[in-house]
């Protein structure tokens, strides 16, 4: 009787055992998809992030932006731009020497570069510019990297009128409004 006792024992353990040994794997599993997952994050987290986007600080003066918005330099950037509509008064793949390539590119950086004006870019479809841009370039670890995406000028149609002023600009404004109103006292004190 101790024998199937022993017995039935023994087959309990080795099932047990099975078991374990099935949900261990399991465990070990997925623990090294979530390593793998989170090597990736931290990768992707502290790549170098180049963008291109127009921008239009001062009234009908578009610029193109190149800007590393990653946590590591970029190195060796080759920006190029493909028209997606008729384009006039601005061409992209001419400008200056900067799209044949950016050597050093630090996080936070941006080069800002003189598009033109927007007045003179709308085309007989009474559009603005729009192209397909694509950036290729490498993260100090020897990564190579491309992007690639579409930048529209017509979200600054009707802008116009849209004008940023710096510190300057408003002293002016408020000693212009000063004189305004000595202006004003003075007449209101000869009146009286």
């Amino acid at each position: 009787m101790y024998q199937w006792i022993s017995a039935i024992s023994a087959i309990g353990m080795l099932l047990l055992t099975g078991i374990y040994i099935y949900y261990t794997k399991k465990i070990e599993k997925a623990n090294s998809e979530l390593l793998n997952q989170n090597v990736k994050i931290h990768k992707e987290n502290n790549m170098p992030n180049v963008i291109i986007y127009f921008d239009m600080k001062i009234t009908q003066i578009l610029e193109v932006i190149v800007e590393n918005i990653g946590k590591n330099p970029a190195i060796n950037t080759i920006v190029r731009f493909e028209p997606i509509n008729e384009v006039v008064g601005i061409e992209l793949s001419e400008k200056a020497s900067i799209f044949k390539g950016i050597s050093f590119l630090a996080p936070q950086q941006q080069i800002r570069i003189f598009a033109g004006s927007l007045i003179g870019m709308r085309n007989s479809k009474n559009e603005f510019p729009i192209y397909r841009v694509f950036v290729e370039f490498n993260g100090i670890d020897g990564e190579k990297y491309l992007h690639e995406y579409i930048i529209d000028s017509n979200m600054y149609d009707g802008n116009g009128i849209v004008q940023h002023n710096t510190v300057h600009d408003l002293t002016k404004e408020l000693k212009s409004i000063k004189d305004i109103m000595s202006k004003m006292s003075k007449q209101k004190d000869t009146m009286n």
